[in-house]
């Protein structure tokens, strides 16, 4: 407990020189400049852009509409130095408003183009990320379950060897809606760690319809890339945050490791497989110092033991419809 407290001071610590007075560049969404494709595409992507070009990125905030859309027509890209905020206000409540006013306060959709480009990445930063009431659909704007355009693409942190142990980079979510990712960049997550020291605080936010539509056990809130090595969180903090129907919360496995892993008045609803995974052989890595309190987990590894795990390795599905496979013995 001392731990976990001593920790979340130094959160807070942190988390307050976010706050630093910046200029405010109000970018105007799809529908909000036009609403006409794809003229009015990309508008998220030459604020950035114009910022970067001025040397002014990170003196910053794109301060986003409600209830419009944003279709990236890039990849968002942050080099050595930079870093990146974006907001919006904060949505109302029903009660709060009429009807028709909560609807309006919705919080703005960062979506894809259709058009056939490279979405490896939906951010790539070697910097820091500050996002705040935003929705991150990781889909474009023609998609729907049918058409299979669900894209595996991540937000994803970066370090180089040449600055690996001396450069820190950090992600502050709060209020933040992660939809419908499927694998991640080089199979991570909605957000890919490919850094050295990496701190993340999410605060409020919903990962929802994190799983793909082929690998079902796949789809994770924060991940490594698959069977890669020497990434780590220096500290990972999810905050009256809600899972819902995913593969798991959190990844690494192959020498990859995590410190001060924290989940604290969260509520998971439906995870294909676990809600952690550390390591699948004994010699990959482990997360360290971790905490689960105040949480409520609902339906946690929904896979479980299938019906056809009855079945011999000599015995196929057919054999199981014939009513011919029984229940392994246990063994002690």
């Amino acid at each position: 407990m001392k731990r976990l407290l001593l920790f979340l001071a130094v959160i807070i610590c942190v988390s307050s020189t976010l706050y630093a007075q910046k200029d405010t560049v109000e970018v105007p969404g799809f529908y909000e400049s036009g609403g006409v494709a794809p003229d009015n595409y990309g508008t998220l992507n030459a604020a950035v852009q114009t910022a970067r070009g001025n040397g002014t990125i990170n003196n910053t905030v794109f301060k986003l509409t409600p209830y419009d859309i944003y279709i990236l027509s890039s990849t968002i890209f942050l080099s050595f130095g930079e870093n990146l905020e974006i907001v919006a206000p904060k949505p109302l409540r029903a009660g709060e408003g009429t009807p028709e006013e909560v609807q309006q306060s919705a919080p703005p959709q960062i979506v894809w183009t259709e058009e056939a480009i490279d979405r490896f990445y939906l951010i790539q930063t070697y910097g820091d990320v500050v996002m705040k009431n935003i929705w991150i659909r990781y889909d474009d704007i023609s998609s729907t379950p049918a058409a299979g355009s669900q894209r595996g693409c991540s937000i994803t942190f970066e370090d180089s060897a040449e600055v690996q142990g001396d450069d820190k980079e950090m992600g502050y979510f709060e209020g933040c809606i992660f939809d419908y990712s499927r694998i991640g960049a080089e199979g991570s997550g909605a957000i890919s760690v490919k850094a050295d020291h990496f701190t993340g605080i999410f605060k409020n936010c919903y990962f929802r319809n994190i799983s793909d539509f082929h690998y079902q056990y796949y789809g994770r809130a924060v991940s490594f890339p698959f069977d890669q090595t020497g990434y780590h969180y220096d500290s990972l903090l999810f905050e009256n945050c809600t899972f819902s129907n995913l593969g798991r919360i959190v990844m690494q496995e192959a020498q990859s490791y995590g410190d001060n892993v924290h989940l604290n008045h969260c509520t998971l609803i439906n995870s294909v497989e676990w809600v952690y995974q550390t390591g699948r052989f004994a010699n990959e890595g482990w997360l360290r110092n971790t905490s689960i309190t105040n949480s409520i987990f609902v339906n946690p590894w929904m896979f479980g033991y299938r019906a056809l795990d009855v079945c011999e390795d000599n015995q196929d599905y057919d054999d199981f419809l014939a009513g011919l496979c029984d229940p392994r013995e246990m063994v002690d």
